[in-house]
């Protein structure tokens, strides 16, 4: 049959009569408390249970009414809501680590609380993958596999340096294995420099200002 045991507060002790170390506690309150050498590891609370030190878990945890996972290298939701990975600190950031040769030693990816990510390598895309800039997608960038492409949808597409007495030059392929200048607009002398012969073509017309 049943085996029923009742008490105000009830206590289950390991050892001989005189031992005062707790291994569960159920508390005439609703709470229970599980002990390890005399240390509380995890309590049940009316609002789920309060866990102290590490949970080894050797399967996975299943969170809210739709099963969202958590296990091991697997962080899954399956909410059909939006997900979220928050950080509840004012001003704090959250860092994504991993291991390059040593545990945990590398920073890959940092968001600040000014909504700032700042990437600890290289943003590697696969060809014809695009960088989208602006709320209309309006400056595109990419690699489609065959030539590099930027891409313009609205509004002018300027090249502006700032830095003062520095120039914008345009360089290729110099026929012979390496890269040389073609052109530069020259920002500490106010010209535009070609440095190779200029042809034009077709009907394009040649406009000299004096």
């Amino acid at each position: 049959g049943s085996l029923i045991v009742q008490a105000s507060d009830l206590f289950l002790r390991a050892g001989g009569t005189n031992n005062t170390n707790n291994a569960l506690v159920a508390y005439n309150a609703g709470n229970v408390v599980l002990y390890h050498a005399s240390s509380a590891k995890l309590e049940t609370l009316s609002t789920g249970i309060s866990v102290t030190g590490t949970a080894d878990i050797s399967s996975q945890v299943l969170v809210g009414t739709n099963n969202s996972i958590f296990a091991e290298n697997n962080l899954r939701f399956l909410s059909s809501g939006e997900g979220f990975i928050d950080h509840g600190t004012v001003g704090q950031a959250i860092s994504f680590r991993v291991s390059n040769s040593s545990g945990l030693d590398t920073v890959a990816l940092t968001i600040n609380s000014a909504a700032l990510a700042t990437f600890g390598g290289n943003i590697n895309l696969g060809d014809s993958k695009k960088i989208r800039f602006g709320a209309g997608e309006d400056l595109q960038i990419q690699h489609n596999g065959t030539d590099s492409q930027i891409t313009n949808l609205t509004g002018h597409l300027q090249f502006t340096n700032t830095a003062d007495d520095k120039d914008i030059t345009f360089a290729t392929d110099d026929g012979s294995g390496g890269d040389t200048e073609y052109f530069r607009i020259d920002g500490s002398e106010g010209t535009n420099v070609f440095s190779k012969p200029v042809e034009l073509g077709g009907n394009a017309i040649f406009t000299q200002f004096i």
